[in-house]
């Protein structure tokens, strides 16, 4: 009786950690697809400006 506390505060452990990891490595995939959309307007945008200047 006395061993299912401990498991149990083992697996909640287990899963908050889990959990944690899952959002790390979902912060971290945003920041990048957030740079790589803030190259990509850059880029738009410094391509948009050439051409108005070879006008």
């Amino acid at each position: 009786m006395w061993s299912a506390p401990p498991f149990l505060f083992g697996e909640v452990i287990v899963c908050l950690d889990a959990l944690w990891g899952f959002k790390q490595v979902l912060q971290i995939r945003l920041s990048h697809q957030r740079r790589s959309i803030y190259l990509a307007v850059e880029c738009l945008y410094l391509e948009g400006s050439k051409k108005q200047t070879a006008k």
